[in-house]
């Protein structure tokens, strides 16, 4: 009957530690891109990609190797990051969906974005990953130098 306060007691404690950790993430990207222009022809495109991830869950901020002068903020939820699209500030119409990454075991990477241009034709881009643990020097030897 000890055992249950026990298993709660290292669950319980587990959790603290996990919060306060920096985590590396490398994901390779799957980018599906498809085309339309305003007079309706479409075009797919099927691309690979990667990126390294440094994220610090004590101050949920993640930031990118490709882009290290660009932090951004997320929420953590249930061991997955989500990190908001950023606002659109140009001149077409753009959505973008979460970014989202599985934590804990290292998993999955998606984001999705569809836009309408104001000089016509539109894109949809589909981004699907899979990530997993690196440590500290991966990341700051693929870092980009300005």
């Amino acid at each position: 009957m000890k055992i249950l306060p026990l298993l709660s007691g290292i669950l319980l404690s587990a959790s603290p530690a996990f919060a306060n950790e920096i985590l590396y993430r490398e994901c390779t990207i799957q980018v599906a891109t498809k085309f339309t222009t305003e007079t309706g022809e479409t075009a797919k495109e099927n691309t690979e990609d990667s990126d390294l991830f440094k994220i610090d869950l004590k101050n949920q901020e993640a930031v990118s190797a490709s882009a290290p002068k660009d932090s951004m903020a997320f929420e953590l939820d249930n061991r997955v990051i989500r990190i908001a699209p950023p606002k659109n500030t140009g001149n077409d119409d753009i959505s973008f969906s979460d970014l989202t990454i599985n934590l804990d075991p290292p998993g999955t990477l998606k984001l999705s974005a569809k836009g309408q241009f104001k000089t016509g034709g539109s894109a949809e881009v589909n981004y699907n990953g899979t990530c997993k643990s690196v440590d500290a020097s991966t990341f700051n030897k693929a870092m980009v130098k300005d």
